[in-house]
């Protein structure tokens, strides 16, 4: 037998050990290798909402699924991301929503970026004790918008919880638009807010949807086009869409598809954008229609 030293013994051992470990690598690399190239080669998309038994399942629950509301029609793979995280579908435009907490902005830096509308806020209730107030920057957007050449609508941010409620937020549009023409809707921005003291709680489904169909009507009687905005829970669980009377929705979804079983005009996908001119982040939307 063929004596061996301490220094034959480690010899032999390492490259036992880094056969082991070469082998183990290459196992892994193929095994990262078929996990990650159909991640990277199919878009992450959210599934589409399954129906059982005349019930769209959402969340856990059953909700109720309307024969007469027109369905999401949309080509999911249709749907791309850019690099800069802008999302685009086929003869859509891209725009934002804006308000006094984007601060001061460079409109023309904004439609040098490529946005091509906007919704600007016109107008707010309190959440808590119900007072209504002007947006602070409402004046210096619109003015700053439509001499940048940008369509743009307008949206007033309501916690209504009344008809009467609804129809004085309307008539308050009315009153500040003076009779302004405008290209883009306006907008009933009706959001629930998870804070204790929150007016809108108790708001059910019938108030908000008479709430919805009163601020539209009051606005639809002046002339102007009307959307309803709401997110994806507030659109199946909130409201009984198939009673609203708005012109068109706008959905509010943060994923990479907009999966909402029904139709809607205007998909907001992110509220973390960033444009130029604007030194926040910013809500970016799409608009489809």
């Amino acid at each position: 037998m063929k004596p061996y030293n301490d220094k034959d013994t480690i010899n032999v051992n390492t490259a036992a050990v880094a056969g082991v470990a070469l082998l183990a690598v290459a196992v892994l690399v193929m095994i990262i290798v078929a996990v990650l190239i159909p991640a990277f080669s199919s878009k992450e998309s959210a599934p589409p909402p399954s129906t059982v038994d005349g019930y769209i399942q959402y969340g856990g629950y059953n909700v109720p699924k309307y024969d007469n509301v027109p369905l999401n029609e949309y080509d999911v793979q249709q749907f791309t991301r850019a690099e800069n995280g802008r999302m685009a579908y086929p003869n859509a435009t891209t725009g934002i929503d804006v308000s006094e907490f984007q601060g001061d902005i460079d409109w023309n830096a904004v439609k040098a970026d490529g946005i091509d509308w906007a919704s600007i806020r016109i107008g707010r209730r309190g959440y808590t004790e119900g007072g209504m107030a002007p947006d602070a920057k409402f004046a210096a957007n619109r003015d700053g918008a439509l001499a940048a050449g940008l369509e743009y609508g307008v949206y007033y941010f309501s916690q209504s919880i009344t008809v009467e409620e609804a129809r004085e937020e309307a008539q308050y549009v009315l009153d500040t638009l003076a009779g302004a023409k405008l290209e883009g809707p306006v907008v009933y921005d009706w959001e629930e807010i998870n804070e204790d003291g929150a007016r809108t709680a108790n708001v059910d489904t019938a108030t908000l949807c008479a709430m919805a169909n009163e601020f539209c009507k009051v606005i639809s009687d002046a002339g102007y086009k009307t959307e309803v905005y709401f997110n994806t829970y507030t659109g199946y669980s909130r409201y009984d869409i198939s009673q609203l009377n708005a012109d068109a929705f706008w959905l509010a979804s943060y994923s990479d598809t907009p999966n909402f079983y029904y139709n809607f005009e205007r998909w907001q996908y992110t509220h973390t954008g960033t444009v130029n001119g604007i030194n926040t982040n910013v809500d970016l939307n799409l608009k489809l229609k």
